[in-house]
């Protein structure tokens, strides 16, 4: 068993050493590298040598960096799966056709209302962003440092979240944003009801995806 200093000094030596930055990644070989030290250490070796040693098995900082860059690239083309199938599930589901009841009701307060209507679906956007996208940009951390760094510490599911959330947000805000004057004929329901349909569905495949990474939604659902 390592103690807090050495498992302190296997992830100083994948974050600091080795240049890692995805936390999926690093949490993996954290794990690695502690069960193989340890099964070194109980044959005779120091720590240090057993932390050498598995760091030349991997092809040292290169060969480690190879690896994050696979397994991110691995991650995101995952989480665009778990997407598509959560996708096909919840359009050939009945629930499609509540969610377009939905999005027909916020239209129609928003054009009765006129102003409140669309301060009030603004209101309504940032619950649902608040419950489903916030745990990610807090851990993210996305306003600092360079894009290229950004990139490598997202996972899959965090960055495919973050491009799914930002359709579902900024597509209804800016439709209304032109269309808040505009006289509400036949075509401007029907485009602004799809729109309002599409991102509440967007809303929800990020919630189905990202279940177990969001602590808000499990805080949540534990209370029922």
């Amino acid at each position: 068993m390592l103690t807090t200093d050495q498992l302190a000094a296997i992830d100083r030596h994948l974050r600091k050493d080795n240049w890692l930055l995805n936390e999926d990644l690093i949490a993996e070989l954290t794990d690695h590298y502690a069960n193989a030290i340890t099964e070194a250490m109980e044959q005779g070796q120091s720590f240090d040598n057993a932390l050498v040693g598995i760091h030349q098995s991997f092809g040292g900082r290169r060969g480690l960096l190879t690896m994050e860059d696979a397994f991110i690239k691995n991650s995101y083309t995952a989480a665009w799966l778990a997407v598509k199938q959560a996708a096909r599930l919840l359009l050939l589901s009945p629930y499609v056709l509540l969610i377009g009841l939905v999005a027909y009701g916020i239209h129609t307060v928003l054009s009765t209302y006129q102003l409140n209507g669309f301060l009030a679906l603004i209101a309504v956007h940032s619950i649902f962003f608040t419950l489903i996208g916030l745990p990610f940009f807090t851990k993210l951390n996305w306003w600092a440092g360079p894009a290229s760094q950004l990139k490598r510490k997202r996972s899959g599911i965090e960055r495919v979240s973050n491009i799914v959330l930002s359709i579902a947000l900024n597509i209804p805000i800016n439709w209304l944003a032109i269309s808040i004057n505009s006289d509400y004929t036949p075509a401007m329901t029907l485009g602004t009801t799809l729109l309002f349909t599409l991102a509440l569905i967007g809303y929800l495949l990020v919630a189905i995806i990202s279940f177990s990474r969001n602590p808000i939604l499990q805080y949540l659902t534990s209370k029922r």
